[in-house]
Formats: structure tokens, C-alpha cells, sequence
């Protein structure tokens, strides 16, 4: 949601629109941030080489990523994954070769690379995760992440594992307290 003293901001989801007031930036109807950040500034700078990485930013940001697309992740769905909004320090070292580097440079940095494995080992262990710590009743999967210590916990990896649920309840503790989600 809009921040009173955001620079500029840019949103798509439902519940995040302004009303009442404007925003510097924009809000859109879209299938991602990216979509509406590239329409908005594209005639202002040479973003040419990141127009064909919006349809996948769409179907990962607006969750229509098929399970076959999650389950065999292309480099860009892989760096995703691995991408913290919790560590400044490495999303703006992102960033920097994002607006300076090939796409081949990015995926040979050192700490993109490191990133990226981590990333895939953390999600070769939480699916060993939730083989011991999911429940399936009436088609809804009960998650309990309660225990879990490592990294990303996320919905896409559950339904690859179980890809017949209907819904998904994660369990997880945050700020000490129980939340379902």
C-alpha cells in the first residue's frame, strides 16, 4: 500500500489501489509492477532490454505461472526465487548490473550466482520439508511451517508438490505470534 512520502510509487494489486488521492507514479490494472514501470518510463530511457522479461515477471507476480513453469524454473524464474526484498545490500548490487551488465554478466556475478544456488538448495529442502509436515484434507493442504528454519517458504512450491489441492493453509510463526495464511 501507497506510503505518504514514497517518491514514486507503483502498484497493480487490487487492494493496494489509492482512493481518494494521487500518487506520485502510477497505479494500474496489470499483471505486474514491471508491466506498469515499463509503460511508464519507457519513453524516458532505453528499457528494450527488459521488454521481453514482463510476460514471465507477469506470471510470477500475478501467480499464473504454470506448476510445469515452476517446477523446471528458467534462469529468470530461478533469480526470482532467490531475490530477498529484506536485503538492500544485495538487491541494490542487483540492480546495478541489471542497468549495466548483459544478461550473461548477471548470471556469472559471484553473489548472483551464490544467491541463485542457495536459493535452489533452499528449495530442494523445503520440499523435504512439507513431505513431513503437510496434511491433505478435502483437497485443502494444511501446511505447518512452524518448524521450518530455512529460507524461501512459498505456495508455488507446495502446490509442485501437491498439484491436485484446491487451497492452501500455511501455518507459520512471525513477530512471535501464530499466522495462518
Amino acid at each position: 500500500s501507497f506510503v505518504q512520502g514514497t517518491g514514486l510509487y507503483f502498484d497493480h494489486h487490487s487492494g493496494n489501489q489509492p482512493k481518494g488521492f494521487t500518487v506520485p507514479g502510477r497505479w494500474e490494472n496489470a499483471h505486474c509492477a514491471a508491466e506498469i514501470i515499463y509503460e511508464y518510463f519507457k519513453d524516458v530511457c532505453d528499457l528494450s532490454k527488459f521488454r521481453d522479461l514482463i510476460p514471465t515477471l507477469g506470471k510470477f507476480d500475478y501467480g499464473t505461472i504454470s506448476l510445469e513453469e515452476f517446477a523446471t524454473p528458467n534462469e529468470l524464474t530461478r533469480l526470482a526465487l532467490a531475490v530477498d526484498r529484506n536485503d538492500n545490500q544485495f538487491n541494490i548490487h542487483l540492480i546495478g548490473l541489471l542497468a549495466t551488465k548483459s544478461w550473461q554478466e548477471v548470471w556469472a556475478d559471484p553473489k548472483v550466482a551464490e544467491r541463485i544456488a542457495k536459493a535452489d538448495r533452499s528449495r530442494v529442502e523445503y520440499n523435504e520439508y512439507l513431505k513431513f509436515h503437510s496434511r491433505i484434507i478435502n483437497n485443502i493442504g494444511i501446511i505447518d511451517n512452524r518448524k521450518y528454519l530455512g529460507g524461501t517458504m512459498h505456495a508455488f512450491f507446495v502446490s509442485t508438490l501437491f498439484p491436485d489441492i484446491d487451497a492452501i493453509v500455511m501455518i507459520k510463526v512471525e513477530n512471535d505470534q501464530v499466522k495462518f495464511t
